[in-house]
């Protein structure tokens, strides 16, 4: 997705003053081992019928606390622990991430990691937990030492697979006052990138599973990526080409054309500065003010860069009106058959037919929830 749309990287290394490269990779690393919590035995053993195979003669644990949060517990308790400032665990001892460090900067890189964990195992919409009803959760009661001994396999490989030694060099020499601050502030925002990532890959069509034992990295560079390409152009979250129309040809009909009222003339006129701006359009009823603020979207998605935007109203029977309205002519704002995204974004949405009929259908393969309060990435997307 990255890589597809590079403003997207942008947009949030420099939200969180990291470096482009370094951020990648920490979002990277933390998107593939949000799953942690899978290598549980409490989580294997759902399908008993499969469990059986492996382990004919072991009863499973229980599964009781969503796997998420036994990925998040894992981390904490055996990978990188925190004993009031001490940094320890399986990681420290490796010196992943340069966890020997000076006390200072350990205690820092720690809060980093732990915010990337926290972002990535958020990913069913949710923070993960480290108690169940304020009572602490014990890894033993969830993961077997097989288990343990898997994820930190798998950790090692991941770890090897996004992290050079120059990274990790400049990941020691980041100011992390100021950046731990800013991903704390963009933390929901990028545990909402990893729920689309996370529902994104798991269309079994496109991820099929693999039984054949090969690398994490030739996996990664064969398989993975190749299908991830394919995944994204499908899911059409993609910006789309802006069209090069010019601001009061959006409303044109057939025949090419349409009158300006004086206020649209006025907002084709309207230089526009490539700056955070506030234009405030005031008219009579029936002076255009709608196509006024469309062609003044136009003007600004042409001047500053833009590939979007959001439309706000008070109330859902205002934004049906709104959506039915721009249904019309909104593609007029992208290239011909660049296929663009019309959201309607309220609570009731389910409820507009108009909207209802232009969501992508696309067949998935039956899937089902983990537990009654934890439903898999594809079973209501």
């Amino acid at each position: 997705m990255f890589n597809k749309n590079p403003n997207l990287l942008t947009h949030f290394s420099h939200l969180a003053a990291i470096d482009s490269k370094l951020f990648k990779k920490l979002f990277l690393f933390f998107l593939a081992i949000h799953d942690l919590g899978k290598f549980s035995d409490a989580f294997q053993g759902q399908i008993q019928e499969i469990y059986c195979k492996f382990y004919p003669n072991q009863t499973s644990k229980v599964y009781n606390i969503r796997h998420d949060s036994l990925g998040y517990v894992i981390w904490e308790n055996k990978f990188v622990i925190n004993q009031r400032g001490n940094i320890t665990g399986e990681l420290f001892d490796l010196d992943y991430f340069s966890l020997k460090s000076s006390n200072d900067k350990r205690r820092h890189i720690r809060e980093l990691l732990n915010l990337f964990i926290n972002i990535s195992n958020g990913h069913h919409g949710k923070p993960p937990s480290l108690a169940n009803n304020a009572t602490r959760i014990f890894v033993n009661n969830y993961f077997t030492n097989e288990n343990i001994s898997d994820c930190l396999e798998f950790l090692e490989e991941s770890y090897k697979l996004f992290f050079s030694n120059n990274l990790i060099s400049q990941l020691q020499n980041t100011d992390f006052q100021n950046v731990n601050t800013n991903v704390k502030n963009i933390s929901f925002w990028l545990a909402g990138l990893a729920v689309l990532c996370d529902w994104i890959g798991s269309n079994s069509e496109i991820f099929q599973y693999k039984k054949d034992c090969i690398s994490l990295r030739e996996y990664w560079k064969k398989f993975a990526l190749p299908r991830a390409e394919q995944a994204i152009e499908i899911a059409g979250i993609l910006p789309k080409k802006i069209s090069k129309l010019k601001p009061n040809e959006l409303f044109t009909d057939a025949n090419n054309k349409f009158s300006l009222t004086p206020l649209q003339k006025a907002c084709v006129e309207l230089e526009i500065q490539n700056e955070p701006q506030l234009i405030i359009l005031e008219d009579v009823t029936r002076a255009g003010k709608t196509e006024a603020a469309f062609i003044l979207t136009k003007k600004l998605i042409d001047s500053c860069g833009y590939d979007g935007f959001y439309i706000g109203l008070p109330t859902m029977a205002t934004s049906n009106g709104m959506y039915q309205r721009i249904s019309l002519f909104y593609k007029k704002f992208y290239e011909l058959n660049s296929q663009p995204s019309l959201v309607l974004a309220h609570g009731a949405r389910n409820l507009v037919e108009l909207f209802q009929d232009t969501i992508i259908s696309q067949r998935l393969l039956e899937d089902f929830s983990y537990s009654e309060d934890e439903e898999s990435a594809t079973a209501h997307c």
